[in-house]
């Protein structure tokens, strides 16, 4: 048996009360009626909200953004890292979001460093 849902529940309650023409079986329908527009309502909520988590990762992201900005040179991920106070995996995993999303570039150094800067039509 599988696990069924609030909603197939609901509808299977539906189907069963329909063949029942009483005043309590139509209020009954209405009572899932509304559940069941709650429940959507509140799984759509649910896709659309940013989490607080979510918010401070943005938050996060733009105050790297800032300082490569501020800086006006290409910077390691370390010193991206030890400038902000924070480990260089997450100071890393922000500046690949940046970089995907075309915010920073990313410039060849010395001996195999990588280093980001802000994109040149962005800076002037």
């Amino acid at each position: 048996m599988t696990k069924m849902t609030k909603k197939t529940a609901f509808a299977l309650a539906m189907d069963a009360l329909d063949t029942i023409d009483t005043d309590e079986a139509r209020a009954a329908i209405d009572v899932i009626d509304k559940e069941i527009a709650r429940l959507e309502k509140a799984a759509l909520r649910a896709k659309t909200t940013e989490t607080k988590a979510d918010k401070a990762k943005a938050e996060f992201r733009q105050t790297v953004l800032e300082l490569v900005a501020d800086k006006g040179e290409a910077l390691r991920a370390g010193e991206i890292a030890k400038e902000l106070g924070v480990s260089v995996q997450k100071a890393s995993a922000a500046l690949k979001i940046l970089v995907d999303t075309g915010a920073l570039t990313k410039v060849d150094g010395e001996k195999r460093t990588v280093l980001f800067t802000v994109p040149t039509a962005i800076a002037e």
